[in-house]
């Protein structure tokens, strides 16, 4: 079995733990800087000849033959087929791929894949190159590094046929993945939350009230593949930034508790603390949520729902780090006292079809955010949809193993 030894050095630690084929021909170790593995989900089912030449130039003609039937979704669609042209080993070769099922790797990936509707740290799939010998793919990817943003991958080749042209196949799509670093968080950016996710509900942002020198964002939305238990109980959940950036991978900085919650249930944890930073539109902002009681501290809207909520008050300190991508020397407060602390209300129930959530979310904004901002009404509504429509490929996984306890 070939290793390539030095690249693994460093990364050996994400995979342990998991098991690898006995028969595997070709093994890689690699990081892919600056793109997060929820792009990679979602780059399998949108491969384009475009992308596949930016990212390698040895890659030529690409066609899907059977087109995932929904590659809006994150996570490898099995039985999806494609064929391509690439120069390999000195030579433009005839590439096939077809991806394989999710139960084909059992054993030698995550479990907690198989408690989701779809893979979410690997990609099995089988290849043929000029018609030659099939050669079995298993690519396992985690993120890595300091804060989390960057992907590390292990690639398994196995092959009956010619474990030299397997080895070329192995570069050249590891090289194919390393090319991604320069464009595909800005095409998942765009391609999927932007023109998919944001799509998938509402935003309305009220005009300023004058008497209280705030405004209201209103958020409604459908999340398709959750429970209302399963929301009840994130918030509790939450713990650290490996977490929070599951929940939105692109927009989440930062995650801390200062005050943990005390219960970890179903109800949210009344005087639990989070710091969190994040980008809001171009803005890099700091929050502190607190967990607060209404009958303490008044909702923005009457609460209706017999779910249980979740309700903040978004309490000092909290500031703009960065605005319209430029970094601050200081901090612009996000609420200055005496000025009226910033709110916000979820309230949830279950869907007509009982496959899915409505989430009803009201923010009540300090006006004074608008001055380095304009666009902060805006910017927080898209926010909320591209947080909250990410949670369909995490959070069941999560609450089936560790609140309900169940194993794949």
């Amino acid at each position: 079995m070939a290793t390539d030894d030095p690249a693994r050095k460093h990364i050996d630690n994400p995979f342990s733990g998991l098991a690898s084929s006995p028969n595997v021909d070709e093994q890689m170790f690699f990081v892919v800087k600056d793109v997060r593995p929820e792009a990679f989900s979602w780059f399998w089912n949108n491969l384009s000849q475009r992308s596949l030449r930016r990212a390698n130039r040895q890659s030529r003609d690409f066609e899907w033959i059977d087109a995932p039937a929904q590659p809006n979704e994150l996570g490898y669609e099995s039985r999806a087929s494609f064929k391509q042209s690439i120069w390999l080993d000195g030579r433009r070769r005839s590439v096939t791929s077809r991806y394989r099922s999710p139960d084909s790797a059992r054993g030698r990936v995550d479990p907690s894949n198989y408690l989701g509707d779809r893979p979410f740290s690997f990609l099995a799939m089988t290849v043929t190159i000029d018609d030659g010998a099939p050669i079995d793919v298993l690519l396992r990817y985690q993120p890595v590094g300091d804060t989390l943003t960057d992907t590390a991958f292990s690639l398994e080749l196995t092959t009956a046929g010619d474990t030299k042209l397997a080895h070329a196949y192995g570069l050249w799509l590891r090289r194919l993945l390393e090319g991604t670093g320069s464009f595909l968080t800005n095409r998942f950016d765009r391609k999927f939350y932007d023109d998919v996710v944001l799509t998938r509900g509402s935003v309305e942002v009220t005009p300023i009230d004058f008497s209280s020198l705030t405004f209201r964002v209103i958020v409604n939305q459908q999340i398709k593949g959750i429970t209302p238990d399963m929301l009840a109980w994130w918030w509790d959940h939450i713990d650290n930034l490996a977490r929070y950036r599951l929940w939105q991978p692109i927009d989440h900085d930062r995650f801390e508790w200062e005050v943990a919650p005390r219960e970890r249930d179903l109800q949210y944890d009344i005087g639990a603390v989070q710091i969190v930073r994040e980008f809001i539109g171009n803005a890099l902002i700091t929050l502190r949520i607190e967990g607060v009681d209404p009958e303490v501290s008044p909702a923005p809207v009457p609460i209706e729902q017999p779910r249980p909520y979740f309700f903040n008050s978004l309490a000092e300190p909290q500031g703009f780090q960065q605005v319209q991508g430029v970094s601050l020397p200081v901090d612009i407060p996000l609420s200055p006292a005496p000025f009226p602390a910033n709110k916000l209300i979820h309230q949830w129930r279950w869907n007509d079809a009982h496959d899915g959530v409505i989430l009803d979310t009201v923010f009540t904004i300090f006006a004074g955010v608008l001055i380095p901002q304009p666009s902060f009404g805006e910017d927080l509504g898209r926010h909320a949809l591209r947080e909250f429509q990410t949670m369909p490929y995490f959070l069941p996984r999560l609450y089936r193993s560790e609140w309900l306890g169940l194993t794949p």
